[in-house]
């Protein structure tokens, strides 16, 4: 499947800002949307690759998230604890690194790499099991089942119940299983295309059932995104801008659509260090707060940062932004 949809490209600009705000932090229904469209999007993507068990792929695509990981982990731990000698903060310990490492989130620093090691983790769950089972009848079984066991755990507060004292990150990866699924499913079954092809009619009723569902509760968790809620909402975003028209764009758009969005990963993984940098000059009144101006100079400004490390003379420098 082609991985530059210019409608998808536009959606990951637009939620890459949104993680960004929500992390000022601010807090907002669509800020929450983010994660989940990303998490549909990426198995959207490699869900050949996974339900044929393609291992070359697969060993890439770990190759290509386990990089950025590990480097801005490291280099992230490396900048807190030269930083605990001039500012007054406590300094990291190792555990803290190897905690970061393992589940993509320490207590210390906070950083939010735990998406990238819950999709780490998903493409060597979901690509085990349909390595195992090789009948894809039976593998979208037992997906379906993993998606249901996610939604029981939810609402059950059994998610909190397990992983509240042992990993925040996991807590969370157990609701990202939902949408990892739904984005293979939507890709086995060519769901966006076929709704293309829809009576307006249909269309409309679909899109009612799925905005009266709106009001669906969210589960009561200390982990976010888990809930039939926030699984509709993401399911309708996705289909809303699929149906974006962008063949009546110019092909510069699109180019530049498609340039924009390719460095989503390193404006990720980097504006963790400005949203510090952001704080540091709040504690010494350096800088006028405003949630929606200050999340636009970062996501500017971490993009722009990615850009310029991809042209680095590096063996993995565009790995570490893209």
């Amino acid at each position: 499947m082609n991985n530059r949809v210019v409608q998808f490209d536009i959606l990951k600009i637009i939620m890459s800002f949104f993680v960004v705000l929500t992390h000022i932090p601010s807090k907002g229904l669509f800020q929450d949307l983010a994660v989940p469209c990303f998490m549909f999007l990426s198995f959207y993507f490699t869900a050949d690759a996974i339900l044929n068990h393609d291992i070359s792929k697969i060993k890439k695509r770990l190759a290509r998230l386990l990089i950025p990981y590990c480097f801005w982990s490291i280099l992230f731990y490396i900048a807190n604890y030269a930083l605990s000698f001039v500012v007054n903060m406590e300094r990291p310990r190792i555990y803290d690194l190897g905690l970061q490492l393992l589940t993509g989130h320490n207590p210390f620093s906070d950083m939010p790499l735990w998406y990238i090691n819950s999709v780490i983790i998903l493409t060597i769950v979901l690509t085990s099991i349909a390595y195992i089972v090789k009948n894809q009848k039976a593998i979208m079984c037992i997906y379906s089942i993993i998606i249901v066991g996610a939604l029981f755990s939810s609402y059950s507060g059994f998610n909190v119940y397990v992983f509240a004292k042992i990993s925040w990150s996991y807590g969370n990866l157990c609701n990202m299983i939902v949408y990892a699924i739904l984005g293979i499913i939507f890709s086995h079954f060519n769901i966006l295309p076929k709704l293309k092809k829809l009576p307006v009619l249909l269309i409309s009723i679909i899109t009612f059932i799925l905005v009266a569902i709106f009001f669906i509760d969210t589960p009561e968790e200390m982990f976010v995104y888990g809930g039939v809620k926030y699984i509709i909402l993401t399911i309708l975003l996705i289909i809303i801008f699929y149906f974006i028209p962008v063949a009546r764009f110019k092909n510069k758009i699109k180019l530049c659509i498609s340039f924009i969005s390719k460095y989503t990963m390193g404006t990720f993984c980097i504006h963790w260090g400005y949203i510090f940098i952001l704080s540091v000059l709040r504690q010494k009144n350096m800088i006028i707060e405003h949630e929606i101006v200050e999340a636009l100079i970062i996501f500017v400004v971490s993009w722009l940062t990615a850009y310029l490390i991809s042209l680095l003379p590096l063996k993995w420098g565009k790995q570490l932004v893209t």
